[in-house]
């Protein structure tokens, strides 16, 4: 009897944890993500550069970015960070603002478990725009071009919403 109870619960608990968290990712999917407006540099940026905290399997980043944003065509692509109005930078930890006056890339200890990509005012160094996905190394490649395609989505659209 006290068997048949105990059985009983677990099921139920395990059908709970089973269909619980696709209940929570589908109210999660019904919400969409607010991000405010894009700083007027990046629309009116006419060249980017686009440069890796390359690091192990990071190295894929840009190789994966780069089909994508010559696609998209919004952006001359620069060779020179120096004669680019835009750096699109990808890396495996968030961005301290100081890629124009740090010594080199980025030596902080870190684990290929997320994918970062930063968009930065190449004249400045400000922080214009960022987004992640958390990829593991196995996945670099898949994220950093969904990152660019994210990025370009958020630009087309507020490019859309200003010409109105």
């Amino acid at each position: 009897m006290i068997i048949r109870i105990i059985r009983r619960r677990s099921a139920g608990y395990f059908l709970v944890f089973l269909f619980a968290p696709a209940a929570l990712c589908q109210l999660g999917l019904a919400k969409t993500r607010e991000r405010p407006p894009l700083s007027p540099k990046i629309l009116q940026a006419k060249t980017a550069y686009l440069d890796c905290d390359c690091r192990k399997q990071m190295a894929v980043s840009v190789r994966a970015a780069l089909p994508e944003l010559l696609d998209w065509g919004r952006y001359q692509v620069s060779h020179d960070r120096h004669e680019a109005d835009l750096i699109l930078l990808y890396s495996m930890n968030p961005y301290l603002g100081d890629y124009l006056t740090r010594d080199g890339p980025d030596k902080r200890p870190a684990l290929v478990d997320y994918t970062i990509l930063t968009v930065i005012d190449a004249r400045t160094g400000a922080l214009l725009w960022t987004d992640y996905r958390r990829s593991g190394y196995a996945l670099v490649a898949r994220a950093s071009k969904n990152l660019m395609h994210e990025f370009r989505l958020a630009v087309e659209e507020q490019a859309r919403g200003s010409s109105r």
